[in-house]
Formats: C-alpha cells, structure tokens, sequence
C-alpha cells in the first residue's frame, strides 16, 4: 500500500515489458552445440511461451522450433524474459528475509539445505547436464511446495483490489 511498494509494480512490470518492447539485433549470436544440449530439455518452455503469447508461428515441437528458439530475435526475447523472471524470483528472497525469517530457520533445515546446494554443485562439476536436471527438479518442487503460498497471495490481492475499488468509490 506504500507509494515505494506501488513505484517498485510498476518498475517490475516495465522492466519485465521491456524484453518484449526493446528488442536488439541477435542476428550475430550463435548458440553452440553445447549450449543447444544443454538447454534442450527447458527450450519447451521457450515453445510454449512463444506460442501461447502468439510471438510466431511453430505447428510442433520440432527442428524448426527448437531453431526458432536458438537463432531468432523472438527466440532470444523470450530468453531475456525467462532469466528475467528466474533471476527476479531468486533475488527476491532476499529482500523477503524479514517475513521469510531466515535467521530463525533451525539448524536441521539450514543443514539440508546447504547439503542440497552443495550437491547440485557437484552434480553441475560432474555434468553439467544432470546437475541442471537436478535443479529443474528442485525448482520444480519449489513451485509445487508454493502452490499454498500463491493461493493465499492471490486471495489476499483480490480483496485488496475489492477494498481499492469501494475507498474510490
């Protein structure tokens, strides 16, 4: 309800706009074979998001999505988009600490929880393929474990929404 709260919505939501507002020329960038591999189980997020927001046109996931994902600037916009979003959910922890109340975590769940990032750098040092499957399974099962959380997120900003159009009124 703060006007810092408000002005950070809109920031967030101009900056998530503009990956699909600014879009520089990626006609010289080349993902390498590596890359391609590595990312290939995740690029079905790219074809769905591209398709469901009607950015181009891809009948199946196939060579030419998967090219489509890789070597145009839509592919590219999506890209930005998604490590975007990751990247905002990730460091938005920090800024929760206070209501998330890390310092008070006991130990037994700090433990497991520097145990399992410790394992999904080993796993990263040994393939770089499995350890990113790793962690799509966490983050996975992050969102899942979160379904609560968004539920009650969601129910408290429609009343919110519900409360700011009865005071305009």
């Amino acid at each position: 309800k703060s006007v810092t709260g408000k002005w950070s919505l809109v920031v967030f939501v101009a900056c998530a706009l503009s990956f699909f507002i600014y879009v520089p020329d990626f006609s010289h960038y080349v993902a390498n074979d590596y890359i391609r591999g590595a990312y290939h189980d995740f690029s079905a997020l790219n074809y769905y998001f591209i398709n469901v927001f009607q950015l181009d046109k891809l009948a199946a996931f196939d060579d030419k999505a998967i090219s489509t994902i890789f070597t145009t600037n839509t592919g590219y916009m999506v890209m930005r988009f998604i490590a975007f979003s990751y990247t905002y959910h990730y460091l938005n922890w920090f800024s929760k600490t206070s209501i998330i109340k890390w310092h008070e975590v006991e130990k037994k769940y700090l433990i497991v929880t520097l145990l399992l990032w410790i394992a999904a750098i080993g796993i990263y040092r040994y393939d770089y393929q499995t350890g990113l499957k790793f962690l799509f399974f966490l983050s996975f099962l992050h969102v899942f474990l979160e379904f609560p959380l968004n539920c009650k997120t969601i129910i408290d900003l429609g009343k919110e929404m519900k409360n700011f159009r009865l005071a305009r009124n």
